[in-house]
């Protein structure tokens, strides 16, 4: 990211950011070396799906196998968490704002506690 170091320039990273990272090695930035963190602003449980030929819970298109997040999701309550099958199991998604390296840490600190207020996010 080129951008000036004043907390002015912010992206929003997603956790499949960092897979892609991991796949495609020649890409033009470098997560740990080119971003500061400012904050976790969210995070999502995917849901495992298989080809609707599988038997399982169906959803049209695709059959819910599971969601992975600790609890089953409002949105899907008659989809089971992994969890049940798997104690202890979850996955989740993640987004998160980053600066560009160099920002003042001053700034960086600043900019997070706005952010948490703003998000409502609970990072205990």
């Amino acid at each position: 990211m080129r951008a000036a170091l004043d907390g002015y320039t912010w992206m929003m990273l997603t956790s499949q950011l960092l897979v892609a990272s991991s796949v495609y090695p020649n890409l033009k930035f470098n997560l740990d070396k080119d971003f500061a963190s400012i904050s976790l602003i969210g995070t999502v449980p995917f849901v495992q799906v298989v080809s609707p030929q599988v038997p399982a819970k169906s959803t049209g298109r695709v059959r819910a196998l599971g969601v992975t997040s600790r609890k089953r999701s409002a949105l899907i309550p008659d989809v089971p968490s992994i969890s049940e099958a798997v104690p202890g199991y979850e996955m989740l998604g993640w987004y998160s704002l980053v600066a560009p390296t160099g920002t003042p840490p001053a700034v960086l600190a600043k900019v997070s506690v706005e952010v948490v207020k703003a998000s409502g996010v609970d990072l205990k």
